[in-house]
């Protein structure tokens, strides 16, 4: 039960709300970051050798996270900014299978200040770009990805082949995949869709998380919800089981996916980008693409 309503497992049409929360005034700011901040590196060298104590970003590998030389042939530095002209987190994929491009907060432990079953409130801007357009392969890749302090695992909103269950209306939606694959992995019933957005325009990526409270997480309060532009395009939450919203092409949730969520934990990092996957084989590579991120928040309640 959840605010006087019983939800029950049959599928449910409700219209969309737009209820995407306002990251000026949600909870508590805990850290941002844009391309003035960036604009302080010389280049992406220094940014990998910052070893500060205050809450930034840094490639993957680098000497801070990985006690190794940066690889900038998937990680630099390029001028630029959605709103002001700095310096910006640039990845860079040639398409095929394992390869890699990341960049993660540091240090890696600074979320742990946070509470656990705190709700974290998280948005960037990201532009992403694909020389030659889509070529009709589905782009796989984690994406953004949050970190638990005590698990060593993490929760993210990664792209993937639709699945099971999630009728084919796009090669590549985006799901939430929290430490484990179940069921559709809360697949998006609604677009946009990753195909929409790798159009070299910036889109606003929006995230909410609370992981579940009590005993091994009986309260099944938590939640993850993504929002494109916008729109919301994932809600795995006990109140949206079965749930198809207006224009759905399946429901939000199954409750095996709201029961495998975290409980009793908080966010400790992110990351950004990270690895690729398709067939080793190469059949199912894409084209080369990029990934830009600006105007980075983080806030809790």
């Amino acid at each position: 039960m959840a605010n006087g309503l019983i939800y029950r497992q049959s599928n449910i049409h409700l219209s969309a709300v737009s209820d995407e929360p306002d990251m000026s005034t949600v909870g508590t700011l805990f850290w941002s970051a844009d391309a003035t901040t960036w604009a302080t590196y010389a280049n992406i060298t220094a940014m990998g050798n910052d070893g500060g104590a205050s809450l930034h970003i840094v490639p993957v590998p680098s000497p801070v996270t990985t006690s190794s030389g940066l690889n900038t042939s998937e990680t630099i530095l390029v001028t630029g900014g959605r709103l002001v002209t700095g310096k910006l987190p640039h990845m860079i994929w040639p398409g095929s299978d394992q390869e890699s491009a990341t960049f993660e907060t540091f240090p890696e432990n600074a979320g742990n200040s946070i509470a656990d079953n705190s709700t974290h409130y998280f948005q960037m801007y990201a532009r992403m770009s694909i020389t030659g357009g889509w070529n009709g392969e589905s782009l796989n890749v984690k994406f953004w990805e949050f970190w638990w302090r005590h698990k060593n695992d993490r929760t993210q909103t990664n792209t993937r082949y639709p699945i099971g269950g999630n009728p084919d209306t796009a090669t590549t939606v985006f799901e939430l995949l929290d430490g484990t694959e179940v069921n559709m992995d809360s697949q998006q019933p609604v677009g946009p869709y990753p195909e929409q957005l790798w159009d070299g325009n910036w889109h606003r990526f929006t995230v909410s998380i609370k992981t579940h409270s009590g005993t091994n997480g009986a309260n099944k309060d938590g939640f993850q919800r993504l929002w494109i532009d916008g729109t919301k395009v994932i809600d795995c939450s006990q109140a949206t089981v079965g749930v198809i919203p207006s224009g759905g092409v399946k429901a939000w949730c199954t409750q095996s996916e709201v029961d495998r969520l975290t409980d009793n934990d908080t966010v400790s990092k992110m990351m950004w980008g990270r690895v690729q996957t398709n067939n080793p084989d190469g059949s199912q590579d894409t084209n080369p693409w990029t990934m830009e991120i600006d105007n980075l928040i983080w806030r809790y309640a």
